[in-house]
């Protein structure tokens, strides 16, 4: 029922933590993408022509909508890189109050496709979920101005910013580590069993 991140630590921590789910989206199947997906296919015509299409990623979209309807509720949606780009984007085509919280590790605004920009833009800051925004003070991949442009899409979020991690999820031996934890354990205090559904990379 649960879906977790790649880093095992952040694990040991939550008895929620169980698998993950992928996008909808193959990659070409070569011994280097194999049995990869992506939450948000590229633009048919490369990153200098984006997409407008709102619905461009609908089917993505509806995987999360079948596994919320079969296995929801959940109580926050999780999400690293690709997957992180995906929580708004999720967000915006749901009820607001289908999750009590947002966590985005190395998360940004996917500018490329501006049809889906446009919905989170419009239904932004989504209920006012609590959302912890983390990042890497040395991502090489996604910098953090790209991620604070997408935490302004939600209200008061918590900044979380490791100034010795690159492009991935905090392990025990970083500095935030501690901090995120403490973050979900203060925003998961309901008694019973709680549910993060998590968006990885790819």
């Amino acid at each position: 029922k649960i879906y977790i991140c790649h880093d095992r630590s952040l694990i040991s921590e939550f008895s929620f933590f169980q698998s993950y789910v992928n996008g909808a989206y193959k990659l070409n199947d070569d011994e280097n993408n194999k049995n990869q997906y992506l939450w948000i296919k590229e633009p048919p015509g490369g990153t200098n022509k984006p997409t407008i299409d709102p619905g461009w990623a609908d089917e993505s979209i509806q995987v999360l909508d079948d596994i919320v309807k079969a296995q929801g509720p959940f109580h926050g949606i999780i999400g690293f890189s690709q997957g992180a780009a995906f929580v708004p984007v999720y967000l915006s085509r749901v009820p607001n109050g289908t999750f009590q919280i947002a966590i985005t590790f190395c998360g940004y605004l996917p500018q490329i496709h501006r049809g889906l920009v446009e919905v989170v833009k419009e239904r932004s800051p989504f209920g006012g979920i609590a959302h912890l925004v983390w990042m890497g003070g040395n991502d090489g991949v996604i910098s953090n101005p790209r991620t604070m442009e997408m935490a302004t899409e939600f209200t008061e979020p918590t900044i979380i910013r490791s100034r010795s991690a690159g492009h991935n999820v905090p392990g025990t031996n970083d500095s935030t580590f501690r901090q995120v934890v403490s973050w979900v354990r203060d925003n998961s205090l309901n008694p019973g069993p709680h549910s993060l559904l998590y968006l990885p990379i790819e």
